[in-house]
């Protein structure tokens, strides 16, 4: 059955992408979730085609179908951008011999301001957690760790120690992509991140792990701490400083490159701390300067009174 075939495919692109283009495990999961429905809609509006022997009317009608469905345009940007992979996979691979999907339009999508800390309340926060104990000594160090490196979650959560180089005040990481590079650490992330050790040390049933921040329940498969731990430590002590809820560990990790900026960082070196893959993604933050000053001007400036 065709059924059986377009979900043989689509198998053999997800494959592909997860072992060859070491794409994450959250791009493979929206990848496998778009490529599904649109198998689905095929099965079921296109007499069951093979996914490989569709028009270009098939195609667009997919499209036109999923944006009537009250999406984001982000979403569907992301929906039209997985059916651009796919049709480049099937070309390459001589699947197809004309890719229909190479002149779809994208849809415009706006850029979302990140939401970030201001440094008075970065102060407030690495402030909250008193490394009296083990647990206190981590939650602490995760937050310093974050703003002192601008890492992501799932990157802090699955640091080596062998990857830690206290004294020269960096740590390797592996970022998406399987690429790595080195971040940075402050005097007061270095302070911690000793402190902790201690306590880790001390602590038998971590004493051996190779991670940082062992898993914290021994019953977990997972070797490291799990990213929603990390969140939910992050969460807790951001409430206590704020109500907004848009603010999360991601925020963080903004409010590390915002505040570079504003002390006169060039966007280049943040690009490279963040391991962005392209000036495109950094420059979101030049916009959030812009954003400010606006309200400034609008709130000083004697004309606008």
């Amino acid at each position: 059955m065709n059924i059986s075939y377009n979900n043989k495919i689509i198998e053999e692109f997800l494959v592909y992408i997860i072992h060859f283009k070491n794409y994450s495990k959250h791009t493979l999961r929206a990848y496998s979730q778009d490529l599904n429905n649109f198998s689905e809609y095929i099965n079921k509006n296109c007499q069951n085609k093979k996914i490989t022997n569709l028009s270009k009317n098939d195609i667009q009608s997919f499209v036109y179908a999923i944006s009537k469905n009250k999406i984001s345009a982000r979403t569907l940007a992301r929906k039209v951008a997985s059916l651009k992979s796919f049709y480049a996979f099937l070309l390459s691979n001589k699947f197809i011999s004309i890719n229909y999907t190479k002149n779809l339009r994208m849809p415009k999508v706006s850029k979302k301001l990140p939401s970030f800390l201001t440094s008075k309340q970065i102060i407030d926060l690495l402030n909250i957690p008193k490394p009296n104990s083990f647990k206190e000594s981590l939650e602490k160090t995760i937050l310093e760790l974050f703003y002192s490196t601008g890492m992501r979650l799932s990157e802090l959560a699955s640091i080596k120690l062998d990857d830690i180089f206290i004294e020269s005040g960096k740590i390797k990481i592996l970022g998406k992509g399987n690429k790595e590079r080195f971040v940075f650490l402050g005097k007061d992330a270095k302070d911690s991140l000793k402190e902790y050790l201690v306590f880790k040390m001390d602590k038998e049933s971590f004493f051996s792990s190779v991670y940082l921040f062992p898993a914290l329940r021994k019953k977990t498969k997972k070797l490291h701490i799990s990213t929603k731990h990390i969140y939910n430590i992050v969460k807790r002590h951001v409430g206590k400083i704020t109500n907004d809820d848009r603010i999360s560990p991601h925020s963080l990790r903004h409010s590390f490159a915002t505040h570079l900026l504003d002390h006169g960082a060039d966007l280049i070196s943040i690009k490279d701390m963040l391991g962005h893959s392209s000036l495109s993604s950094t420059e979101i933050y030049t916009h959030v300067q812009v954003d400010r000053m606006k309200r400034e001007h609008e709130r000083t400036h004697p004309h606008n009174k």
